[in-house]
């Protein structure tokens, strides 16, 4: 202020040098003064003055030098035009070693003064009267002045003026975050000479309020005293509280976020289109909907390019129709993507008027792929439903009550009962009271289990009216599957399938009634061969000893009767092969192998055992499969054949192998077919029991080379018994 002072006029320096005499003026004083002249004697000086004061001027000088005090005080200066008006002086004594040497001082205008003064009543009276507090903070970071606002914000006194700014800022600011914001900004504009670019909010904590402030902060220059050559810097701080308006923005931030949530989650978007200006203004969910970048901008043309060809005409003229006639519009169409990804949406829009009056068209355009994938899959399932052949049900369930709800078309095909006979009855108004029942206990159990439910049903065919029973005992036999679904955290529905099994068991029953024949029939025959050929062997016996040489006719025979009994016994043991083991039991592999090879002719064949497992098997049945691999190898591998038993690699079974001549590989096909064999002698029947009784089992066989090059069985599936 002294410095815009001195440089208008209104207030000068000077200083008197007690031993010449001579007063130095500055260039302001020299202007108040009407003087040209730089060094004035101090009779000249006080000859500028009216002549009824200079005796007084010149005791009060004499007074500061002999006291060294500071000394004030308003003397009549004569101006240019002759008449007199009214300055201040300030006198400040300079001592040296005790002595004053100099008096230094200000002259300044006493109107300017009191119009300064005037002027600063009126900036004061206005900086109170404002709703916004304002402060000033000098370069030491100290608050040396604030307004009444500034004050009653934190309810303080002007005891605030003179004290450090950041400890106050610190006591009162509800976050620290806020006051280190605000530091910053102070020490960019101190330490700049820059005005903050952006204010500083701060939230206060006052007496358990939290008001909102808005901090403006601007750098102001100063002098310290007439004599300084460098402007000192302050801050002149405007704080003004916006406290609605920061719960309106955080309010509208909250709106705004849930609305980007809401897009986000829903897979919207929302544009407008403004005809007058040609823009259209898209929503981050829409960008997202589009696949392009959430700041990006797009134009109509562009946003249509990225639908399918088909559908972007169509759309195209449901968007212009709007647009003329305000008809809104509302259809799915293909787009693809920006990364090349095809979606469906649903594209919507419609014609409003802004608040000034102007149409522009406003919508939405939604991503519901997944949605038009349900729809194709509950297409795909409805066409299942209705065109299975299997008998399809759904049966609701409320309040441990069960109705039903809905049949497909097999279903009323196989009973003569359509959707419209059954829906909404129960199961006991559908079969009776006490089928009804049962069909409803097992509902029940289903729905508290949680887990599907297969079982079996009987029922009468004079209760079908669409078709008779298939069996010979007049009923229709049914096998069942039923399903809980759960929705809302309960089973609200039972799905099933029924398939009609009756025809089923009428050819297991012919099955069974025909194997007993069959297993009949081996028995007899068994029993009716094996007696000619034991009497035939007798025979054979009485004639060697009646011959005195050897006749090789008679060993002839001799083989045509063992092979004939072997043959009896495998088709006997062919028939009798079930379909699987009833009674299965742990079996070491290795004891088996080596008591069934002792008693297989083997010549002079040997059996290397490499396993020590165990398997799960019908003892009897493995005995059978082993003998017949071993007179296999015998019989193809020759007499010094080695057979070896071992265990498979992964450790899901074991194998039979040998080192004779292999399997030929046009053979390898037909190999366990019924009759099917490579010598020409054989019945073709070891192999095919093998097949039977590993099935039985649950084994799968198959056969391979060796690494020796004969043949392998490998049987797979024969786990270890725990």
């Amino acid at each position: 202020m002294v410095h815009v002072s001195e440089e208008t006029g209104t207030v000068g320096g000077w200083a008197l040098d007690v031993a010449t005499g001579e007063v130095v003026l500055t260039a302001g004083a020299r202007r108040i003064y009407g003087v040209d002249r730089q060094r004035l004697t101090v009779g000249h000086w006080l000859a500028l003055y009216h002549p009824a004061e200079r005796s007084e001027l010149r005791t009060t000088v004499d007074r500061a030098v002999e006291t060294g005090a500071e000394t004030t005080g308003s003397w009549r200066l004569r101006s240019s035009d002759g008449t007199y008006r009214r300055v201040d002086l300030e006198m400040t004594p300079v001592a040296a070693d005790g002595e004053v040497t100099t008096v230094q001082g200000t002259v300044s205008d006493a109107a300017a003064r009191e119009r300064r003064d005037r002027q600063l009543r009126q900036y004061r009276d206005l900086l109170d009267s404002l709703d916004d507090a304002v402060f000033i903070i000098d370069q030491d970071r100290t608050v040396v002045d604030a307004n009444e606002r500034a004050l009653a914000n934190v309810d303080r006194t002007d005891e605030t003026v003179g004290e450090p700014i950041m400890p106050l800022v610190e006591a009162y600011a509800a976050d620290s975050a806020d006051a280190a914001a605000f530091e910053r900004a102070l020490e960019t504009a101190l330490d700049d000479g820059a005005t903050s670019p952006d204010p500083v909010e701060m939230t206060l904590a006052v007496d358990g309020a939290r008001p909102v402030f808005d901090y403006r902060l601007s750098c102001v220059s100063t002098r310290s005293s007439a004599a300084a050559d460098t402007p000192a810097r302050a801050v002149a701080v405007v704080a003004r509280e916006i406290t609605d308006q920061a719960a309106q923005a955080a309010e509208l931030r909250q709106l705004r976020d849930l609305f980007d949530e809401v897009e986000r989650i829903a897979d919207i978007g929302a544009w407008e289109y403004d005809p007058e200006t040609d823009t259209p203004t898209n929503t981050a969910g829409a960008r997202r909907v589009y696949g392009v970048d959430p700041e990006a901008d797009l134009s109509l043309a562009e946003a249509f390019e990225f639908f399918h060809p088909e559908d972007r005409e169509r759309l195209r003229d449901r968007f212009e129709t709007c647009l003329e006639t305000g008809e809104p519009y509302e259809l799915d169409a293909r787009l693809t993507r920006a990364d090349g990804e095809r979606r469906w949406v649903a594209a919507c829009g419609e014609r409003v008027q802004t608040a000034d009056g102007h149409p522009v068209i406003r919508g939405y355009i939604q991503d519901i792929t997944d949605e038009m994938e349900r729809l194709d899959r509950l297409e795909q399932i409805e066409t299942l439903f209705e065109h299975t052949q299997d008998m399809l049900f759904i049966v609701s369930h409320s309040d441990g009550s069960f109705v039903v709800e809905r049949v497909n078309a097999a279903f009323e095909d196989a009973t003569g009962l359509s959707t419209e006979d059954l829906q909404g009855k129960t199961p006991s108004e559908v079969f009776g009271d006490e089928r009804g029942r049962e069909t409803e206990e097992t509902y029940r159990r289903c729905v508290e289990t949680g887990d599907p439910l297969d079982y079996e049903e009987t029922v009468s065919a004079a209760k079908l009216p669409a078709r008779a029973s298939p069996t010979d005992d007049g009923l229709t036999h049914w096998e069942t599957r039923i399903a809980p679904v759960e929705a809302d955290g309960g089973v609200d529905w039972i799905v099933g399938a029924t398939r009609d099994v009756s025809e089923r068991k009428r050819r297991v029953r012919a099955l069974e009634r025909t194997n007993e024949r069959l297993d009949e029939f081996a028995s007899i025959v068994s029993h009716d061969l094996h007696t000619p050929l034991s009497v035939a062997e007798g025979r054979l016996d009485l004639a060697r000893e009646a011959c005195e040489n050897e006749h090789p006719q008679l060993d002839a025979v001799a083989d045509a009767i063992d092979r004939s009994q072997a043959l009896v016994d495998d088709l006997l043991t062919l028939v009798r092969s079930g379909e699987t083991v009833e009674h299965a039991e742990p079996v070491s592999l290795a004891n088996l192998a080596e008591r069934c090879w002792d008693v297989t002719p083997t010549a002079e064949a040997s059996l290397a055992v490499e396993t020590d497992r165990t398997v799960a098997a019908d003892a009897g049945q493995l005995r059978q499969l082993l003998a017949n691999l071993f007179g296999n190898a015998v019989e193809h591998g020759g007499d010094d054949v080695t057979v070896t038993v071992g265990d498979l690699p992964d450790g899901d079974g074991f194998y039979v192998a040998d080192d004779g001549s292999g399997i030929p590989e046009t053979h390898r096909d037909r190999l366990f077919e019924a009759g099917h064999s490579t010598a020409e002698d054989g019945a073709g029947l070891g192999l095919r029991i093998v097949e039977r009784i590993a099935a039985a089992h649950g084994w799968t066989v198959s056969a391979t080379t060796s690494d020796a090059g004969g043949a392998r069985f490998e049987l797979t599936g024969a786990d270890t018994a725990e």
